[in-house]
């Protein structure tokens, strides 16, 4: 027979032994499970954003074969946009007066799967008109690249006649050409002084249209490029860039606005316009002020910025690339010897 004394001693043994976790035991746990999460999410945040750049690589060769079917219809490549700067006469027009109308994402919508927006667009008035409200107020996922974290932004601009109006972003510019300074090949516009002229053999693939541009002759137009025209090869020449900025920052792009850099970009000898952050770039200044700033390309990958050329391929460029290269492929007619990165 047991003992009360021993019964007592045993059932306080059991309850030692299903005792649960002490405070210090369960802080180790948390600790281990916190390390673990800290190991895993830079990997897993690194797969999300190797998907994300994939999915934006896409998009940009979506955007290229858009254009190169546009050219087999129109027997050319679309405009960066059109600008009307002169009267019927050749006179020159003041700004306030300009004429803005359709730019290339505008352009090549039909070829995107997105004729029902472009039917929306009203070719014979600017697209700030209240007819063409609809089709600049409209998000378009193909523009936006998935690692924008404001892709349904619809915001003002900071400058321009639509400045007041809504506008719906893209993270992405066409490549105007090789800009020096002031003079560039997006919207351009007046009679410029020689020693500030451009050469033509600086234009891009896809620059403004229907004025004269930087190349100091009044009564000269610029008109849409055939391929023919792109003697530097379209496998070596860019086509479209990411241009993203941190936002919310009225100097977004956006895709459906003609005026200035919100829909193109230029190529500056200069490394600050590859900076995501437009303020800081107009702090670190340089040649031409901030204008270079407004027209630079940026992205949200880490280290680099995809670019689409002439051929559909997309290749990555690194931040740290050689500008004196990078604006030779801007070109359409530089006739510079190129390495493409791979």
């Amino acid at each position: 027979m047991v003992s009360r004394p021993h019964r007592a001693y045993r059932a306080k043994q059991a309850r030692l032994t299903h005792r649960g976790f002490t405070l210090v035991e369960l802080l180790v746990v948390i600790a281990i499970i916190g390390i673990l999460i800290a190991l895993l999410l830079p990997a897993v945040q690194a797969a999300r954003e190797s998907a994300r750049r994939s999915a934006c690589v896409n998009n940009l060769k979506q955007i290229a074969l858009a254009v190169s079917n546009y050219e087999g219809v129109h027997r050319s490549l679309p405009p960066g946009d059109v600008t009307r700067a002169t009267a019927a006469d050749g006179t020159p027009l003041p700004e306030s007066s300009f004429f803005y109308g359709t730019n290339w994402a505008i352009a090549i919508l039909p070829f995107i799967e997105q004729q029902a927006v472009f039917d929306q667009y009203d070719l014979s008035v600017t697209n700030t008109h209240p007819n063409n409200e609809a089709v600049r107020r409209t998000f378009m996922p193909g523009y936006m690249c998935p690692s924008e974290p404001n892709p349904l932004e619809l915001a003002t601009r900071a400058t321009g006649p639509g400045n007041n109006l809504l506008w719906a972003p893209t993270s992405y510019a066409a490549v105007t050409g090789w800009a020096q300074n002031d003079p560039w090949w997006g919207n351009f516009s007046g009679t410029v002084p020689e020693p500030l002229a451009l050469p033509l053999e600086y234009r891009g693939a896809m620059h403004t249209v229907g004025n004269s541009g930087p190349t100091g002759r009044a009564s000269f137009t610029l008109k849409t490029e055939r391929i023919a025209n792109v003697k530097d090869g379209m496998s070596n020449t860019l086509l479209v860039g990411e241009r993203s900025i941190v936002s919310p920052h009225p100097r977004r792009n956006a895709w459906a606005y003609t005026y200035g850099q919100y829909v193109k970009s230029a190529a500056y000898p200069q490394t600050r316009i590859l900076l995501i952050d437009y303020d800081r770039c107009a702090q670190v200044g340089g040649p031409g002020g901030d204008n270079p700033c407004k027209r630079g390309f940026s992205s949200f990958h880490p280290n680099g910025i995809n670019f689409a050329f002439g051929d559909g391929s997309v290749h990555f460029f690194g931040t740290s690339q050689d500008m004196s290269v990078f604006v030779a492929m801007s070109t359409i007619d530089g006739g510079e010897p190129l390495i493409v990165p791979q």
